[in-house]
């Protein structure tokens, strides 16, 4: 049973197919007794609002989710020039106005968190939102 739903979306493009990328995944471990009904919602109210009022069509945060194995997780991902620009963003993220439920909402259903950083070498791939 999948979690969540979402469209594939890559986050993020090349600046300089020459420089690597950099991709930040973050995996919740949802609260026992959590349906997926409720954390669809949240996520999508998390994702939403990051992608609209913070990012603002300066890359995608695209959510991920199980097709096998532990169904009570879900991921979200980024994909940027910079990890700097984005611990930058996430501070920025938690003092934006309207942020707070939102964030609320995630702690009443989430019960850990991990995050992966990883290196994306230029492979003269440009990652763009899909069509489908």
């Amino acid at each position: 049973m999948a979690l969540l739903s979402a469209t594939p979306i890559f986050g993020g493009s090349h600046s300089n197919e020459k420089k690597p990328q950099f991709m930040w995944i973050r995996t919740y471990e949802l609260k026992p007794g959590v349906s997926s009904v409720e954390a669809e919602k949240v996520a999508r109210g998390v994702m939403d609002f990051v992608n609209n009022k913070l990012l603002q069509g300066n890359g995608i945060l695209t959510m991920l989710v199980p097709v096998a194995g532990p169904s009570n997780k879900f991921s979200f991902f980024y994909i940027s020039d910079s990890i700097d620009d984005r611990i930058i963003g996430r501070s920025r993220l938690v003092k934006l106005e309207g942020f707070q439920p939102h964030f609320k909402a995630m702690m009443n259903i989430v019960e850990s968190a991990d995050d992966q950083w990883f290196m994306l070498p230029s492979q003269d791939v440009i990652w763009s939102p899909s069509s489908e």
